[in-house]
């Protein structure tokens, strides 16, 4: 076990996951890393998220982020309010290691109306036939708690 990972009882893993929830209310913007050909490829993208801590991407599909997507679907992001309290060490960062999967019809325009809610200049891009919109759903999340020490959830 590693030394440095703080290990959560019940309660705590409830009351880490609803601060996870409260912190991905705000940032607009995540860094997504995809793989292809054992390489990372890394993105600045808009997001949103869902109350079970999935997070929603849209990408054109004649990208090569949506290639890696569609051949390797384990994604990392990382999401940081550092906009919000610039500084070492009044940054909140939260990593999150899951499965993006592409989704359709009903779920798509569920999944949609989250996204443009807190990305409304986007809804033309987003209804676009020229784009797709992912679900990352997490296997785990990391956040520091410190320089030493971190809490991570697993989900599988």
């Amino acid at each position: 076990m590693n030394k440095n990972k703080t290990v959560l009882t019940k309660e705590q893993k409830q009351e880490f996951m609803e601060w996870i929830r409260n912190v991905l209310q705000n940032p607009r913007v995540l860094v997504m890393a995809t793989a292809s050909d054992n390489r990372p490829y890394c993105n600045l993208m808009c997001f949103a998220s869902t109350q079970e801590c999935s997070i929603i991407v849209v990408t054109p599909r004649d990208t090569a982020k949506y290639a890696n997507l569609t051949q390797n679907n384990l994604v990392s992001v990382l999401i940081t309010d550092s906009e919000e309290k610039p500084g070492i060490g009044n940054t909140t960062a939260i990593t999150i290691n899951g499965r993006a999967n592409e989704v359709e019809e009903q779920e798509r325009k569920e999944l949609a109306d989250i996204f443009i809610t807190k990305n409304p200049e986007l809804q033309d891009f987003v209804y676009s036939e020229t784009s797709a919109l992912f679900r990352i759903d997490p296997v785990v999340i990391v956040s520091p708690e410190d320089f030493y020490q971190v809490k991570e959830v697993h989900f599988e």
